[in-house]
């Protein structure tokens, strides 16, 4: 368990993949559209304010109603919440707190993020990245190129952050916006037509990929050589909140050079080799693609699980590993029908184009350019499409 804790800091690199791949998926359409964005910024922005703020205001008032119902349950059951939840109870109901949510800038205060479900700080940080990719990054890049957008922002960044760690301003881990151009420029270096580009996709991207991920795991054994099995503080997820982005930019840069080379293996080639074609195959296995199709609904309400499982299935009872099998099997049947019921009553209704959401093809919108069967790494993003 402690190996595990210490691979994926708890499962928070996830995030950082995640970003990573908004930043490829939401390149790609310019990089093949010979740069230009289809529709223009303000119809970008539009799409993804339709298509990401209402299920998430949606699952928002539902964390709303959640809690005082899980205490309400707690009190008739005799089980007594933890001391999270309660400080979660007292604050998550605070004007300053509410309107933060709904304005989608709680990642602007300790205090704020703070009050939130534990997942939801995710949303302002991606919608954050949307509009600063339409309005600031892609214009960026078109003037600059990518290469260089991405040193301004790592530049910006460590002033963002520097600024965070010495308690001058707040701004919830601020280095995702250079793992969202990371990512960006994969879909740049995997689609434009450009000359130089075509040069670089050329490269030996499986041992480029394989290298950078050897790295991060290194990187990841030498921040965790000395982290308790309780990771108390001052660290965060096993590491130094001054030395947090360190684990999240180096898995976001090996997975960045991965699209490239799954992106590369889709199409005959050097790259299309017996590991990449086994992987793209089981990406896009039906079973995976449903899921990958509703990963948003999972995302916004397998909190939800977490907090009725935590709370209401013997919270002050020791274990044991039956107990932790049948939590684990009963959690696994809550996510799977808590995000049928949003996909089906929400999410399903403000998707970009339903005929697209059933069949998983690709087609870029006001736009010259149209990939009808993408790479498969990209299908694990479709709630990113618009």
């Amino acid at each position: 368990m402690l190996f595990y804790r210490r691979v994926v800091l708890d499962g928070t690199l996830a995030i950082a993949l995640f970003i990573a791949m908004s930043g490829f998926l939401l390149a790609m359409p310019a990089a093949l559209n010979e740069g230009e964005l289809p529709g223009g910024a303000r119809s970008f922005v539009i799409r993804r304010a339709r298509r990401l703020l209402p299920p998430y205001l949606v699952a928002y008032l539902g964390y709303l109603a959640l809690y005082p119902l899980v205490a309400w349950l707690g009190q008739k059951t005799g089980f007594r919440p933890s001391e999270h939840f309660v400080r979660e109870l007292a604050t998550f109901y605070t004007p300053s707190v509410v309107i933060s949510h709904l304005l989608l800038v709680f990642n602007l205060s300790a205090e704020w993020v703070g009050s939130s479900t534990g997942i939801l700080w995710t949303i302002p940080v991606e919608w954050h990245l949307y509009l600063v990719f339409a309005l600031v990054l892609h214009p960026a890049s078109r003037r600059f190129g990518w290469g260089r957008t991405l040193l301004l922002v790592m530049l910006g960044t460590a002033a963002l952050h520097t600024a965070h760690v010495k308690g001058w301003l707040f701004y919830h881990q601020p280095w995702f916006a250079p793992i969202f151009v990371l990512g960006a420029l994969a879909a740049h270096i995997s689609f434009s037509p450009l000359p130089r580009v075509c040069r670089l996709r050329e490269l030996p991207w499986g041992w480029i990929s394989f290298a950078l991920v050897l790295g991060t795991g290194a990187i990841l054994h030498w921040l965790g050589r000395d982290v308790p099995p309780d990771y108390i503080e001052p660290t965060v997820y096993g590491v130094a909140p001054a030395w947090r982005w360190i684990p999240d930019l180096a898995a976001g840069t090996a997975f960045s050079s991965v699209m490239v080379w799954l992106t590369r293996a889709s199409t005959p080639g050097p790259d299309s080799g017996l590991v990449a074609r086994g992987f793209l195959r089981f990406m896009g296995l039906r079973w995976l693609v449903c899921i990958e199709r509703r990963s948003y609904s999972l995302y916004l309400t397998h909190g939800a699980v977490i907090i009725c499982l935590h709370h209401l299935i013997r919270p002050n009872a020791q274990l044991w590993i039956g107990d932790h099998v049948s939590i684990l099997l009963r959690g696994l049947a809550l996510c799977a029908l808590a995000t049928w019921l949003f996909y089906e009553g929400v999410e399903r209704h403000f998707l970009p184009d339903s005929e697209l959401a059933a069949n998983g093809s690709r087609a870029t919108r006001d736009g010259k350019s149209t990939l009808t069967r993408p790479p498969s790494i990209a299908s694990a993003g479709l709630h990113h499409q618009g």
